[in-house]
């Protein structure tokens, strides 16, 4: 199976219009291109879009104009259709249609980040960076919300946030931006489900990408009552994004999103979200859990209006309003200068900082970096044949904290124990790929069943 990019453009088929009706289209064929039955398509759409909006795969080939689907319709230029039929069609079956809110994860930045040398023209074998970066969206996206909340708890576990029996307790002046009130937000029972909701609204609109907007953490510890934000998300010093909990329970309540009242769209399901007026005239969606947050997020025209409202509101991050720790773990750009803000040295400030955002890196990408390696090398473990793969795990080469790429070329699928054995320094991996006892040390048994990627 190959992995291709074909450039589409609207000016000539509406691409969108015609998978919007159908799972199947018909398109055109070049000779020298060489596509089979069962290779993957990545249609990427080029200006305005420029990013992969459909993956789609190929299920017949050499298909005559006289046979094909009859899709004119939606052929923006007529001549260009014309001219067309005098080649042979090839068959795409839609595997997957790209969230509007995720297309900025396969836009053109983020391929040339991954190793394309320029916009996509014609057609052209995707290199193995770019179909690890369209998989791992796609296992993204296939993920519910359980499994999301899932990989933050897995994460706060990795970070050895400690959990004691949960009491609300009010917070000291600057507690927004401090290592204990990051640590303490983290410790309420229902901490992953927040997170959940943050890192969805931080990535859906694009924050991730950006310094703008501020992160603070248990912001509103003004005593006993009966609910509280766990985080709130401000630009241009009004909140845009925010997470309440119940303070006896430390379970969450309700998530709030803001945005100016010229922009606000109707609610896409009354029955699950709700809207509301602030002081200032701004419009705020509200819902009570993570499926509701994504459903709003999935609505092109909510994540146009509080994208558009970040944007606008876009400014310098505060650094007394912005919390490094908890900005770090969900991605949201660099820590401003933080003057003051700890009782303890810069230095200790920036290396807590750089190791949970290794800690989240090394754990966010793992999951869809497995599945991407099993996928390339087969579920058995690459040193002694193991092949039950819920003890399969994803090896790097090059250690996470040594800058190893998170590619699966950097990787090597292993059992539990040789995954270890590897990290011990036991084993190592030959010029060819293989892996073998290190020199020097005595033998891992088993001997390898066999060595590199195949």
């Amino acid at each position: 199976m190959t992995d291709w990019l074909i450039a589409s453009d609207a000016a000539k088929f509406d691409v969108d219009g015609a998978f919007s009706q159908r799972m199947i289209v018909d398109w055109s064929e070049v000779a020298t291109a060489h596509l089979h039955v069962g290779d993957r398509v990545f249609l990427y759409q080029v200006k305005p879009v420029q990013a992969i909006t459909h993956v789609c795969e190929v299920v017949q080939t050499c298909i005559g104009s006289a046979e094909m689907i009859d899709d004119r319709e939606y052929w923006v230029d007529s001549a260009a259709f014309e001219e067309r039929l005098k080649r042979t069609w090839m068959r795409l079956s839609l595997q997957h249609a790209v969230p509007q809110h995720d297309q900025r994860l396969l836009a053109l930045d983020r391929l040339l980040e991954a190793g394309l040398k320029s916009a996509p023209q014609g057609r052209m074998r995707a290199p193995e960076p770019v179909t690890e970066l369209v998989n791992a969206v796609l296992d993204m996206n296939q993920l519910d919300p359980s499994e999301l909340i899932r990989r933050e708890k897995d994460l706060i576990a990795d970070l050895g946030i400690e959990r004691p029996t949960w009491r609300f307790r009010r917070g000291g002046r600057g507690g927004t931006r401090t290592l204990a009130s990051f640590t303490y937000a983290l410790s309420m029972p229902d901490a992953s489900n927040a997170l959940a909701m943050l890192r969805a609204y931080i990535t859906a609109v694009g924050l991730d990408q950006s310094d703008d907007g501020s992160v603070s953490a248990m912001p509103s510890w003004a005593g006993a009552t009966d609910h509280q934000r766990f985080a709130t998300i401000s630009g241009g010093g009004i909140e845009l994004f925010y997470v309440w909990f119940e303070s006896s329970s430390g379970l969450v309540t309700e998530w709030g999103a803001r945005f100016p009242s010229d922009l606000a769209p109707q609610s896409p399901d009354p029955e699950r979200v709700w809207l509301s007026t602030a002081d200032n005239g701004d419009t705020g969606v509200h819902g009570e859990t993570l499926d509701d947050l994504l459903a709003v997020l999935g609505d092109a025209e909510f994540l146009d209006a509080l994208t558009a409202t970040r944007e606008a509101r876009a400014t310098s991050r505060r650094a007394d309003w912005h919390n490094p720790y908890l900005g770090s773990l969900l991605g949201a750009g660099d820590a401003p200068d933080m003057e003051s803000s700890e009782p303890v040295a810069d230095e200790d400030v920036e290396f807590e900082r750089r190791y949970i955002q290794r800690v989240t890196r090394q754990r966010l990408h793992q999951a869809p970096l497995r599945a991407a390696a099993l996928r390339r090398y087969g579920a058995r473990c690459m040193y002694c044949g193991l092949d039950i793969e819920e003890v399969l795990e994803a090896a790097h080469i090059i250690p996470d904290s040594r800058g190893g790429a998170a590619r699966t070329d950097n990787i090597r699928i292993l059992c539990a124990n040789h995954h270890t054995a590897l990290d011990a320094g036991l084993l190592t991996v030959t010029a060819e790929g293989d892996l073998v006892s290190a020199p020097g040390v005595p033998a891992v048994p088993p001997q390898p069943d066999h060595g590199g990627p195949g």
